[in-house]
């Protein structure tokens, strides 16, 4: 995923790492985060703040979606940081 994201020369709209695996429960949850499992990633946090729409790139978002990643941006709580690869759990 990330290699087509270097193939096409995206890798700008993806500089800022903000973690993977992180064992802990849902930010006011008490539900295990998909992080704890290590099946989620935070790209550009900085800029993606939680409870904010994000400006995820739309083609870096079809690449991550293409692979079977769900987006943040989607929650009821907007997440735009935040794609997983689970959902439903």
């Amino acid at each position: 995923m990330f290699k087509i994201i270097l193939h096409e020369k995206l890798e700008g709209y993806c500089q800022y790492f903000g973690g993977c695996y992180s064992f802990r429960v849902q930010v006011g949850s008490k539900k295990v985060s998909t992080h704890a499992w290590g099946v989620s990633i935070d790209l550009n946090p900085e800029i993606n703040q939680l409870g904010t729409y994000g400006d995820a790139h739309p083609f870096v978002a079809k690449i991550f979606e293409d692979h079977g990643f769900v987006h943040g941006r989607g929650f009821k709580r907007l997440d735009p940081m935040h794609w997983q690869f689970v959902s439903n759990y």
